[in-house]
């Protein structure tokens, strides 16, 4: 992993220098133009042979949410969305929203509001 800093010491906020002198070796002065080369490590589970994932529906659905459903299937045959091509997924289970307001902070757009 490795960071880049396009913004000059001087104006980081107190002890942010001295932190990022010591964590020297992680940080550039150049964005690196690739990725890094691959390791020897290769990762995998091993399955029992012959073994398949269960891959039913967990539940009856009603009227509304098969038609949910199948407007995502829709969705699927026009290649605006894709399946998953993990062996670990499960088919679609929709969750309905709790009664009442939902309270949440938009980190990303409005940090500074807090």
């Amino acid at each position: 992993m490795c960071f880049h800093i396009s913004s000059p010491l001087s104006i980081l906020p107190t002890g942010f220098g001295e932190m990022l002198e010591s964590f020297k070796d992680l940080v550039f002065e150049e964005i690196p133009k690739g990725l890094p080369p691959m390791k020897g490590i290769k990762h995998h589970i091993d399955f029992i042979l012959g073994a398949t994932l269960p891959n039913k529906a967990a539940y009856m659905t009603n009227p509304e949410e098969s038609k949910e459903i199948q407007q995502v299937s829709k969705l699927v045959e026009k290649a605006l969305v894709h399946e998953s091509k993990s062996p670990c997924a499960m088919p679609v289970i929709l969750v309905p929203k709790k009664m009442g307001y939902d309270a949440y902070i938009d980190l990303w757009s409005g940090y500074h509001q807090i």
